[in-house]
């Protein structure tokens, strides 16, 4: 744009610098006409006026434009502003949460909240879910969000496991898991809430897509748990001290199974010895 303008004003130049030559070898009277007014003057300062009314009306098109362009400047430049003011403040706000001060974090995250269109929105999603701060409506809203959905899904799953509403975890997991079929959050609470929802069936099918995360101890341990009271071998999964802490878990809104029970060793140690 700039070197456009430069271009013209050195054309316009050129043309009056070859126009005061000739003129200036021979001078000619000259008359001009604007309207009702009429100007009669040599041809060097007729060309003069010529390019003082074209680089005039050039500079006040550009003048024009500046100003049409100033209200679109001013907002660009007041959006900049508020952006990088939101950033900080979820920058503060996560560095609070970090320091455990949990209530300068939730007045950080509701001021952004409050804002309307708020900027950053990925990252003031993230950072309400941190702080349990992210209502139903807005939630479910983000479970299409490819940045945020399995974070928000993962949210809702596990808060919907803390109340005990094991069909709308089931429902959530399963709809989640269209989207993402191998995270294992949702894996493992869709198992549980077939397993709390008494549907063995279904539980024992997602059960085998756990086969991996489990290991073959534990997943055979729940394979057998899952066929029901009457297996052969029920009274020993049963007395498993690794079932039971799954008996426990399946109460908790955790998507981490229970770690294994550890091996205890075989050989007698130097105090068992001396027993």
């Amino acid at each position: 744009m700039y070197a456009l303008r430069a271009v013209a004003i050195l054309f316009l130049l050129a043309i009056m610098a070859v126009l005061l030559a000739k003129a200036g070898q021979t001078p000619v009277d000259v008359t001009l006409h604007w309207g009702t007014l009429t100007v009669t003057t040599i041809a060097p300062v007729a060309a003069t006026l010529i390019i003082m009314v074209l680089l005039g009306t050039f500079y006040l098109g550009q003048l024009g434009s500046w100003l049409g362009r100033l209200p679109r400047t001013f907002s660009d430049l007041m959006h900049f502003r508020r952006r990088q003011s939101t950033l900080e403040s979820i920058v503060q706000a996560n560095a609070a949460i970090e320091e455990g001060n949990i209530a300068a974090a939730r007045k950080l995250a509701l001021a952004i909240k409050e804002q309307p269109g708020t900027p950053y929105h990925n990252l003031t999603t993230l950072l309400l879910l941190r702080l349990q701060l992210l209502g139903p409506q807005h939630a479910e809203a983000e479970l299409a969000n490819p940045l945020t959905g399995a974070a928000v899904g993962l949210y809702l799953a596990r808060q919907a496991a803390s109340y005990g509403k094991w069909e709308e975890v089931r429902r959530i997991t399963a709809h989640m898991l269209k989207a993402y079929p191998n995270n294992a959050g949702f894996q493992v609470l869709h198992f549980k809430a077939l397993v709390n929802l008494n549907d063995a069936a279904a539980a024992s099918a997602q059960l085998a897509k756990l086969k991996t995360k489990l290991g073959s101890t534990r997943h055979k341990l729940l394979a057998t748990l899952l066929q029901g009271p009457n297996a052969l071998n029920a009274r020993p999964t049963l007395d498993n001290p690794w079932v039971k802490s799954f008996h426990q878990w399946l109460a908790t809104p955790s998507d981490v199974f229970p770690p294994e029970e550890p091996r205890r060793s075989t050989r007698k140690t130097a105090d068992d010895e001396a027993a």
